[in-house]
């Protein structure tokens, strides 16, 4: 392809991320996860996700005729799956129900329902430096709505995963403040506007951040890197040692569209 032009190569994404969500609901997926589709199809074409969402969604991206040859070839690929019948659900043994595979890395731009993040500001000088965490004036992270509980760090050794758990009442508020941490979120909230949605936040020495995990909720974390990593917690309730407010899964069996396994590119 020459002289291709921004509003052609937009016209191309534009049409595999269309494709692909086509795919995904017909294969009982949600169809904000198309992401996988595509890495699934364009797997050995050298053209990847992050370039697709960079041309949806940059108003000046950068054009590259390899790419849109490699595009082409995308939709080309596309058309097959797109003709085929819903792959039927994988059997178990008999006497047991018939599940569906676990699909894997799904992460969502738009944030959960309730979810905030602080961008938190280190403050250097020549002795060292000052993070402010939560402040009583940081509107939506302290309040009526939002009290203090308490306040603990729990700490993560690398190839740890502490996950899944979530709280019928209690309001997180979790920051990294040494290491590195992916902290995950998934909505399983009946009812709730993002029901089915995955966030990640890589939290931490080189993005430190408060992020506030609404009740409901479910998360986890993993250290990134060689080093543990602390997470301070500044939760809305107490622990009830008696009773205590957990709503806890097995970190790999369950039905959360999220792998915690490395992905290397």
């Amino acid at each position: 392809m020459k002289n291709v032009t921004v509003q052609e190569v937009k016209r191309m994404a534009l049409e595999i991320r269309d494709r692909c969500r086509v795919i995904a609901k017909n294969r009982g997926q949600n169809p904000r996860f198309w992401k996988s589709v595509f890495e699934e199809i364009g797997r050995g074409s050298g053209l990847k996700v992050t370039t697709i969402r960079r041309l949806l969604y940059s108003s000046e991206p950068k054009i590259r005729y390899s790419t849109a040859e490699k595009m082409e070839k995308i939709l080309q690929t596309l058309g097959g799956p797109l003709k085929e019948p819903a792959p039927p659900a994988r059997m178990d043994p008999p006497g047991k129900p018939t599940t569906k595979p676990k699909p894997d890395h799904r992460v969502d731009i738009a944030l959960i329902e309730g979810v905030m993040v602080k961008e938190l500001r280190i403050l250097p000088d020549a002795r060292g430096y000052l993070m402010e965490v939560l402040r009583a004036d940081d509107f939506g992270f302290f309040g009526d709505d939002a009290p203090f509980g308490q306040a603990y760090i729990t700490c993560v050794y690398p190839g740890v995963v502490k996950a899944w758990h979530a709280h019928s009442a209690q309001t997180d508020r979790f920051s990294c403040i040494s290491g590195t941490a992916r902290l995950v979120l998934y909505d399983g909230r009946p009812g709730s506007p993002t029901h089915g949605s995955v966030n990640q936040f890589i939290i931490g020495n080189l993005s430190p951040r408060l992020v506030l995990i609404p009740a409901g909720v479910q998360h986890g974390f993993a250290a990134l890197g060689a080093e543990p990593a602390l997470v301070l917690n500044i939760p809305t309730g107490t622990y009830d040692y008696t009773h205590p407010d957990e709503l806890r899964l097995d970190p790999y069996e369950n039905d959360i569209p999220f792998d915690w396994k490395r992905v290397d590119g």
